[in-house]
């Protein structure tokens, strides 16, 4: 009872075992030892293959020789004896422990799911063995009190807002425990806070309801500022019209650009006035409206009946329009054709946009665009239209004779068409009979022989004379 309570205040204050040992016990220690040794010695090199091991990087063997703690070696070459030497390997890399998700009330009486990821190492691996069986389980199941622990202790608000110092506390709680086994916990992370369904609504409206009320102070704070400001540019604008008016265009041209819009810009009346004739008045405006209504439909009948207008010099072969309206009536005893020859052409006047424009001779002025409405007593300058319009050319009297359609026949007469040649008769077949007539139609007739075609000359008519065709322009 004395010796096992002297091994258990032995492991946990971590003093050296002391050099008392059993002389029964070393003496078997020391017996096996030699004997190990000869063996050894008689095998070789076989006995080498059983007594050589290899320790990685990041292994480490705690050797055992008879149940007691040798040493720890490693990495490389390990020598051990055979039968009486046993080690155990350890891995000193970094490795994760992921705690599972459990349920737990925060100190504010809230249900809660979190998990959390521990990051742990061995940097004794004698203590690792001796002190503790599984230094992987016991470190999982440390982290997993000291999560609940520190949770429990904590408000909601407080485990949301400061969940690094939160992972901070826990380390620090674990770390402190498994230091005795040789393990160094490097960093604990919390994954994952689960809050209920019912709870999320309710802090989401909150947090809403906070930006919102945030966002109005704000949009009230920006309207103080710009109303500051806008009473300034205002002070600005009245002392001067001009900077009115020009960010008048500047809005204008800002609601054009986004889309199509029509504006509507009045413009004062002083800016007409140098385009505006002074001596106008209202009498000379109702004279223009009497004159639009006592015209005629003259102009509006140039303008949809078809024409042909030629500018230019007219050319030598066209007869003149004023030599053909003077011309006399043929006489009786003329032939068609002379008459035809000697019919006047067809002429028309100038449209009202070819004609030229009057000079000052003529009592007019040429630059006004005004009509002058004529007076009492006076002629119309209507019924002098055609005097003073330069004249067109005139329509041809008949179209040229084509090659290919002459005006009078041959007179070399055409010799009749010879008669077809007629068919021989088609032979009965050689071996099938006759077709017999029908019973009860009539036979088929026999075809009439056509009147003999006379051979004598026909006798000549007068030749027609091709008139002119009146819709024939050039």
């Amino acid at each position: 009872m004395r010796e096992r309570y002297a091994v258990e205040t032995e492991k946990q204050d971590n003093v050296e075992p002391t050099p008392e040992d059993d002389n029964s016990n070393y003496i078997v220690e020391k017996v096996a030892v030699f004997v190990s040794w000869i063996l050894v010695l008689i095998l070789l090199p076989f006995s080498l293959c059983c007594c050589l091991t290899i320790a990685y990087e990041f292994h480490r063997l705690v050797i055992f020789r008879l149940g007691r703690i040798r040493s720890c070696l490693g990495p490389g070459l390990v020598f051990l004896l055979p039968c009486i030497d046993s080690f155990n390997t350890v891995d000193i890399r970094t490795d994760v422990v992921n705690v599972d998700p459990q349920e737990m009330l925060t100190k504010d009486s809230v249900s809660i799911t979190v998990n959390a990821v521990v990051f742990y190492c061995i940097y004794d691996p004698i203590n690792s063995i001796i002190k503790v069986d599984d230094a992987r389980d016991a470190t999982e199941r440390i982290s997993q009190v000291t999560l609940r622990n520190i949770v429990g202790s904590k408000g909601l608000h407080e485990l949301l807002a400061s969940r690094q110092q939160l992972s901070l506390e826990i380390q620090q709680a674990v770390a402190k425990i498994t230091e005795r086994w040789g393990v160094r916990v490097e960093r604990v992370d919390l994954m994952e806070i689960s809050l209920p369904s019912s709870l999320e609504r309710s802090l989401a409206s909150e947090a809403e309801a906070t930006r919102e009320a945030r966002a109005k102070i704000i949009l009230a704070e920006g309207e103080a500022k710009a109303s500051k400001a806008l009473k300034e540019c205002s002070d600005v604008m009245s002392e001067n019209q001009i900077t009115l008016q020009l960010r008048h265009l500047q809005i204008l041209c800002s609601m054009a650009s986004e889309r199509r819009v029509n504006v509507l810009f009045p413009i004062p009346l002083e800016i007409m006035a140098p385009f505006m004739d002074g001596k106008d008045s209202s009498d000379a405006a109702q004279d223009d409206d009497d004159r639009r209504d006592s015209d005629d439909d003259y102009d509006y009948l140039h303008l949809f009946s078809p024409k042909v207008y030629i500018s230019g010099t007219p050319p030598d072969f066209f007869n003149d329009a004023q030599t053909d309206s003077t011309t006399e009536k043929p006489e009786v005893g003329k032939t068609t054709e002379s008459v035809e020859e000697n019919k006047p052409a067809r002429s028309w006047l100038w449209p009202p946009f070819f004609r030229p424009s009057r000079s000052a001779q003529d009592g007019e002025q040429p630059t006004s665009s005004r009509r002058v409405r004529p007076q009492s007593g006076q002629p119309s300058p209507r019924s002098n239209r055609t005097d003073d319009a330069i004249e067109p050319y005139p329509l041809l009297t008949k179209p040229p004779a084509r090659s290919s359609s002459p005006t009078k026949p041959s007179s070399i007469p055409i010799p009749p068409r010879p008669d077809h040649p007629s068919l021989p008769p088609v032979p009965p077949h050689p071996t099938l009979p006759p077709i017999p007539p029908h019973p009860t139609l009539p036979p088929i007739p026999e075809r009439p022989i056509p009147p003999p075609k006379s051979t004598s000359t026909p006798p000549e008519k007068d030749p027609k004379v091709s008139k002119a065709d009146k819709n024939y322009y050039f």
